[in-house]
């Protein structure tokens, strides 16, 4: 069964709010966000709006929510899609938590919160990887290019041969010249939509598909005025990206 759960990390400063379960539930004592199930026919952000009202108080508006995308968790009996938001708090709110659910709460920075390591709720150092990001961690050579025009060189157009692995590509792969990532080459990028195999590209860049067990991410690009869902990215790129473990940053 495939579940749907949405979640917020509530931001002041440089910390966000977790809370922990009660004893009573799946995964007792443990530690994680404001969460919850995205009912029938509820949006994510109607969801998390709902869900943080609920199990905090807090009754936050559509406009201060930041999507940081989404990451996928597959289990023997189900599989979830974690859409997850950010909320940059002017002030440090009064937290009501929700007595049925959770037993207390904290304040965390980023780095407390992954080495709180087995206290934490299945996944929740997934959702931390998204941090890196807005909290500037980690190197933005692939995210600053979001929402920009940038111009992409194929060296693996539509319809050629990966040179080791030997899977034909089905759309336009190329990179972004006089540029290099962490891996040493250039910063690549995926083509999305185009029919034809192209030598070179200028669109728009909508997305960015990070690789949590690979130090190499991709940029999605597209016709200007285009606009693709996380489905539809995973599923033009999948050929590829279905041999690592990534999630899909937006701003």
């Amino acid at each position: 069964m495939k579940l749907r759960v949405v979640g917020c990390f509530l931001f002041y400063k440089d910390k966000f709010l977790i809370l922990q379960r009660k004893k009573d539930k799946s995964e007792p004592l443990k530690w994680g966000l404001p969460a919850g199930k995205v009912e029938k026919n509820e949006s994510d952000i109607a969801a998390i709006l709902r869900e943080l009202e609920e199990e905090t108080g807090y009754k936050a508006n559509k406009e201060e929510l930041i999507n940081l995308g989404e990451t996928n968790w597959k289990f023997p009996t189900k599989e979830i899609d974690f859409p997850a938001f950010r909320i940059n708090l002017e002030t440090q709110i009064p937290i009501k938590i929700q007595k049925k659910e959770h037993q207390a709460y904290k304040w965390v920075t980023a780095k407390e919160a992954y080495d709180m390591n087995k206290d934490l709720i299945h996944g929740l150092k997934d959702l931390l990887v998204m941090l890196k990001y807005i909290k500037n961690i980690k190197s933005d050579y692939a995210t600053k290019y979001l929402n920009k025009t940038v111009t992409i060189k194929m060296d693996r157009p539509k319809g050629s041969k990966h040179p080791s692995c030997g899977y034909i590509y089905p759309i336009n792969y190329g990179f972004v010249p006089n540029t290099k990532a962490p891996d040493g080459h250039e910063v690549d990028a995926y083509i999305l939509n185009e029919k034809e195999p192209l030598k070179e590209f200028t669109g728009t860049c909508i997305a960015v598909i990070h690789r949590t067990n690979d130090d190499d991410d991709k940029l999605i690009v597209v016709k200007e005025g285009t606009n693709l869902t996380d489905e539809e990215i995973k599923k033009q790129t999948d050929f590829q990206e279905q041999f690592f473990k990534s999630i899909i940053i937006r701003h």
